[in-house]
């Protein structure tokens, strides 16, 4: 199982995914044993004297707690390696840094924090809406709890609904709320722009079950009109030959 479980992250494979855990945890580390550089990387209110611009990249790699990390980085590496192969490595990578950073600056704008905040949440978040629009039917089951097996769709439906009834509730635990519910809101919308409003929805191959090959796929290909016969074909030279 050991083995299993670090094969799906490694600089060759998912080397995006690899190296965002490594940095968080990195970053972790230095703050544990450099408590002030924190100072340097939350991100502080707008007119505390000490926000700056780079706050909001720089807090995405900050955590405030063991528990914190640990729970942010679990995510990342169980979504994290799949995405990143669907998405193409940069593709990822960009669409990481920007939920994250994104959420920070929306939080300030409609939810402007008496305290400075820090974490990946807002990327974390993105990353489990993502992968619920793309394979909203993958089975999962928890790593002590394999005989039980559920959708994922059920999953993050379940968890951005957690944290939207926390935020109405104005609850005042400690935890971003509203940096959790504006991550997913940028997934969908990155998930519509990019398979939606872009023309590919019809197209898309991660909400189909199975794909069709030989000449199931050759009768598919006959029935389109040309220019969604090049849009399919753009798609997929794009998704196979991206690095």
């Amino acid at each position: 199982m050991l083995n299993q479980l670090m094969s799906r992250v490694s600089r060759a494979g998912t080397p995006i995914t690899f190296w965002l855990l490594v940095v968080s945890l990195g970053v972790f580390i230095v703050q544990m044993l450099i408590p002030p550089i924190s100072n340097l990387l939350m991100l502080f209110p707008v007119g505390s004297g000490m926000w700056f611009p780079t706050q909001y990249l720089t807090a995405v790699f900050a955590h405030g707690s063991l528990s914190h990390v640990v729970g942010n980085m679990i995510v990342l590496f169980f979504f994290g390696p799949e995405l990143e192969r669907g998405l193409g490595r940069r593709r990822f990578l960009l669409f990481y840094l920007l939920t994250g950073v994104g959420a920070n600056i929306l939080f300030h704008i409609f939810f402007p924090p008496p305290v400075p905040a820090l974490g990946a949440s807002g990327a974390i978040y993105a990353i489990l809406v993502m992968f619920a629009w793309l394979w909203p039917n993958k089975e999962i089951s928890f790593l002590f709890f394999p005989m039980f097996r559920f959708k994922v769709k059920w999953l993050v439906m379940i968890l951005v609904g957690i944290e939207v009834l926390f935020l109405i509730a104005g609850q005042s635990d400690g935890v971003a709320h509203s940096v959790h519910v504006l991550g997913a809101l940028l997934a969908t919308i990155y998930y519509k722009w990019r398979y939606s409003y872009s023309g590919l929805s019809s197209l898309n191959p991660f909400t189909k079950k199975k794909r069709q090959t030989g000449m199931g796929m050759n009768r598919r290909r006959n029935k389109m009109s040309s220019e969604d016969r090049k849009k399919w074909e753009n798609f997929y030279q794009k998704q196979r030959y991206r690095r």
